[in-house]
């Protein structure tokens, strides 16, 4: 495994311990070491399948609530400096646009429409093609995807699978995680 695959695949864990410090992909591909964030969101889009911005909303969103419901009340104001956000009106913007809910609304909310408002989220991921046509075949652009997938539906809710094999009925999506070398 190359360093860059190696970066690219501890990307999601930098995010989640650097939440306070990194709004925007290009901040994010700074923290990954990479000069330019067009080449990190290529990267990450060819390991992941999935762009890096949503990736990066869809973390935001889940920590966002999981601090709006803690047993900890913590302020609104506290919660938008965590997350990178300047005060509670962009907290609130931002939940709202994504959620579709205020962050005193989301407080009380039962969890199944929570779950609910994130499996759309998760729907608005661009589908992405995992098969590319070179001259008269197809070939699988990426093997590993399916694994890569299975991990992202399993950790962030997102449902990626069920439309990759819609697009491209001869992929298998696997249920195990491979092991890491």
């Amino acid at each position: 495994m190359s360093r860059q695959s190696y970066q690219i695949a501890q990307a999601i864990e930098k995010l989640e311990l650097n939440l306070s410090h990194v709004a925007r992909v290009s901040e994010w591909s700074v923290l990954m070491g990479y000069d330019h964030p067009q080449k990190f969101a290529n990267q990450f889009l060819r390991h992941f399948a999935v762009r890096p911005l949503k990736v990066l909303d869809c973390i935001r969103l889940r920590s966002i609530v999981r601090q709006l419901r803690s047993a900890q009340k913590y302020t609104n104001l506290e919660i938008a400096h965590a997350h990178s956000l300047p005060d509670e009106k962009a907290l609130n913007n931002f939940t709202k646009y994504h959620l579709g809910f205020s962050p005193s609304r989301i407080r009380t909310l039962p969890e199944s429409i929570l779950e609910e408002r994130f499996k759309k989220f998760g729907n608005k991921i661009p589908e992405q093609n995992s098969r590319v046509k070179s001259g008269n075949r197809i070939k699988e652009q990426n093997p590993g995807r399916k694994f890569r997938t299975k991990i992202l539906e399993q950790d962030f809710g997102i449902e990626l699978g069920s439309r990759i094999q819609e697009q491209n009925p001869g992929i298998e999506l696997g249920n195990k995680i491979p092991e890491q070398s």
